[in-house]
């Protein structure tokens, strides 16, 4: 797993005030129940809000547990059903919640070796990932499937986010070493997988989120004011003609 320190924390949460464009103030997410003092992030809530998917890191591994809202309270975590071995993160549940991506470094033939990574032009063993599905069923999920090759090209593929009209966004390094961003559409059994125009090499993409309707994405990125290392800004990039346009700092 890619650790970045935007990632470490607790999960916090804002609402809309009704009427207003503003939202309020980030509150801490069922503190000592979901919110509790270890890494915990990347959370995907279902479509009516009752249930919210999330990594966490229990000793040396992270894996992806959920939490259902009972009332006002949320439920004691359980580690998910097709999490259950190896290192299992960023859940990323589909708009209608039908399906989620996730990423992993359970092993990809019968050898049974989980996947090693390579980022920043250093190998990180047994902490790599590639991007496996699994489907909405009528007791839970379905088993995991690997996405298709052409978008687990590599060994370090991370971060996926799912729009309404199918569009897959994902990280993985390119040959400078640095993550960049990724967009993949359905075509057939398999992906159609273009990088982003504008996250190309020298600078550093990664974490993207998405609209649901696909007409914006907002992501982490180190260029611009943020391009000394390790400091970090979010910015978001606009679609036009079915596009994502360049990418400028959020406010």
């Amino acid at each position: 797993m890619v650790v970045r320190a935007p990632l470490a924390g607790l999960l916090h949460f804002a609402l809309l005030a009704a009427g207003s464009a503003q939202a309020a103030l980030p509150e801490m997410l069922a503190k000592s129940v979901i919110s509790v003092p270890v890494s915990v992030a990347a959370p995907a809530f279902t479509p009516d809000g009752s249930t919210v998917y999330f990594h966490r890191k229990e000793g040396d591994e992270r894996t992806i547990y959920f939490s259902h809202k009972e009332g006002e309270s949320w439920s004691a975590p359980a580690v998910a059903s097709f999490a259950q071995q190896w290192t299992n993160i960023e859940p990323a549940m589909a708009p209608d919640g039908s399906f989620m991506i996730f990423a992993s470094n359970r092993p990809i033939d019968g050898s049974g070796k989980v996947l090693d990574g390579n980022w920043g032009n250093s190998p990180e063993p047994g902490r790599g990932g590639n991007l496996w599905r699994v489907d909405r069923a009528r007791s839970g999920w379905s088993p995991p499937r690997r996405l298709p090759a052409e978008v687990n090209q590599g060994t370090s593929v991370f971060a996926p986010a799912v729009s309404n009209n199918g569009m897959l966004l994902f990280m993985k390094p390119g040959a400078d070493g640095l993550f960049h961003l990724f967009e993949a559409h359905p075509k057939g059994a398999s992906y159609a997988v273009e990088p982003l125009s504008f996250s190309k090499d020298g600078v550093s993409d990664y974490d993207p989120a998405i609209g649901q309707d696909g007409s914006y994405i907002v992501f982490c990125s180190n260029r611009g004011e943020a391009s000394v290392p390790p400091s970090t800004s979010r910015f978001e990039a606009r679609t036009a003609a079915g596009v994502l346009q360049s990418a400028f700092p959020t406010h």
